[in-house]
């Protein structure tokens, strides 16, 4: 029988935003789109939180649609690695286990490390303060990594969410949006009826 892991997810949402806004404090109540190039195409890579109904993945084009007044920002990537490999380095000498996923989103291990360090809210307070208190980042703790994620979405800035119990009912309520899936695919649920994921999970394989 293979046990369930328990498992944090530390995430820093709109990283790249709160990196342009500590370079540029005007831009904090301003629309801004942070913009990515792929080859010949640009790319949204993140948005500030005023921006609503722009998200990662969509063409410059689509978001400057959806969005007319936004500012377009090019992104500095090489500054936004670098300050998540430091919060991801810093995780490290928390737990043995850390796994950078994504930029601004970053699993640990939790398994064996409450005799270490007293309790399970102890050390999620010690994983909330690897991370610079502007980043406002926030955890999320589940048995998995994904619902650990949604659990984080949940969570106050600077503060930790564990699932209930039925993880499962927990999950079910949530957009396709969520899924780690390129923009396209996430269009064409939504075009097929399938808005949430207890709708996907719902469908035979």
């Amino acid at each position: 029988v293979v046990c369930p892991m328990n498992v944090a997810c530390v995430l820093i949402d709109h990283l790249p935003f709160k990196l342009e806004m500590e370079r540029d404090p005007g831009l904090r109540n301003r629309k801004a789109i942070i913009i990515q190039r792929h080859g010949s195409r640009r790319i949204v890579l993140d948005a500030s939180p005023a921006a609503r109904t722009v998200l990662p993945g969509m063409s410059l084009q689509e978001a400057l649609a959806r969005c007319k007044d936004a500012v377009p920002i090019e992104a500095d990537s090489a500054r936004y690695e670098q300050e998540f490999n430091n919060v991801v380095l810093r995780l490290g000498y928390r737990s043995p286990v850390v796994e950078a996923a994504k930029l601004g989103c970053a699993y640990v291990g939790l398994d064996g490390l409450q005799d270490t360090y007293g309790s399970e809210e102890r050390l999620l307070e010690l994983l909330l303060q690897a991370v610079p208190p502007y980043l406002g980042s926030r955890i999320g703790v589940s048995e998995g990594k994904f619902p650990a994620y949604l659990a984080a979405l949940s969570a106050e800035p600077g503060r930790a969410y564990k699932t209930p119990h039925d993880v499962r009912g927990f999950v079910a309520s949530w957009s396709v949006d969520m899924l780690p899936l390129e923009w396209a695919i996430k269009v064409r649920l939504h075009g097929f009826g399938l808005n949430t994921l207890g709708q996907v999970a719902e469908r035979p394989i």
